[in-house]
């Protein structure tokens, strides 16, 4: 059971569905018990290669341990237990909420204002902060979910059925939300828009994040098959 062993066995331990955080410290914590009973071993007397070898003998193999941690439902992540949840529902309601948290700070700042300070700043600005406010909400919270969903399905190696749905989800909502805001200005009030749909003039933004969870799917998925192709854990 030497550390090539047990680098492989965490990366098996993933695929079985434990979190990244576990893996961690159960290898740790194997690693440290078979040094400290090869010491004592040593202490009785015993040389490297038998104390070893009796170390071995008393904890059991790689795959032993590897089932042991496997069959122990409490170390399994969310994204094993209920990857619809992490990879498609989470996100969904991320994406509208922190859209909606967005413009709400805005129309709120807006409302808040001096009429006298809100009328002091010019058109530049105003149209600076409505690119800035447009931005993130079709792009920035858009690309960041994504990389953020195939962070988490690259991390803990997950199948790529869910990663895949819930990336093409946040493309296919993102691509059909609008934001639009009229700038206060010269007198006016100001208007604030938002809507669904697909206008021909926002195909091109459309096609960006299309393209871009596809490329996240094609990750997903070539990490699955990575880690499906890893050699397995042998006894010893």
């Amino acid at each position: 059971m030497d550390d090539r062993q047990l680098a492989r066995a965490a990366i098996r331990l993933p695929r079985g569905g434990v979190a990244p955080r576990h893996v961690r410290r159960c290898v740790e914590e194997l690693r440290t018990h078979r040094a400290e009973l090869v010491q004592q071993l040593q202490h009785q007397g015993l040389d490297a290669a038998q104390a070893c070898a009796e170390a071995d003998q008393r904890l059991g193999s790689v795959e032993d341990f590897c089932a042991a941690t496997l069959a122990r439902p409490e170390l399994r992540g969310w994204a094993s237990r209920a990857p619809w949840l992490v990879f498609a529902v989470l996100p969904m309601i991320a994406l509208v909420a922190w859209g909606i948290a967005l413009v709400a700070l805005l129309v709120a700042w807006m409302e808040w204002m001096d009429p006298a300070a809100k009328m002091a700043i010019d058109a530049s600005s105003w149209r600076w902060i409505a690119t800035a406010l447009a931005g993130a909400v079709l792009w920035v919270l858009p690309l960041g979910l994504c990389g953020l969903l195939l962070a988490i399905a690259w991390r803990t190696r997950s199948a790529p059925t869910w990663p895949s749905v819930g990336l093409l989800l946040v493309a296919a909502l993102a691509a059909a939300v609008n934001v639009g805001l009229t700038p206060p200005i010269a007198g006016g009030q100001g208007q604030l828009t938002m809507g669904i749909g697909y206008p021909p003039r926002e195909m091109g933004r459309t096609l960006v994040l299309v393209v871009a969870a596809f490329a996240g799917v094609a990750l997903v998925v070539l990490r699955w098959h990575r880690s499906r192709a890893a050699p397995r854990v042998s006894a010893g």
